[in-house]
């Protein structure tokens, strides 16, 4: 989106603040996904040691974390498309 904003700056102003707001919820979801596999790998060596109860408490803990941020960042990445897609569909120009 970045490499589109100077054609938009310049031909369709109107876009800007949607593809503004496009841009922040996109940047919201990669920090939420910069984690996940950090967490999914801690996960799967905590759930491998059924010996120690309190690591394998911890890769359930993980496990939850792992979901929670991958549905978070689809979430924003989501949100972050609509709000684009919004922003072009009410600024069509009238043919």
């Amino acid at each position: 989106m970045l490499a589109f904003l100077p054609q938009i700056w310049t031909i369709a102003p109107e876009l800007i603040e949607s593809l503004a707001w496009g841009l922040i919820w996109m940047a919201i979801g990669l920090v939420l996904a910069a984690p996940v596999n950090h967490i999914r790998y801690e996960t799967s060596r905590d759930h491998d040691d059924w010996s120690q109860k309190k690591r394998y408490q911890r890769g359930q803990v993980f496990g939850i974390a792992h979901r929670f941020l991958f549905i978070a960042s689809l979430l924003m990445f989501i949100v972050a498309v609509t709000v684009v897609a919004c922003g072009i569909l009410v600024n069509l120009p009238d043919t």
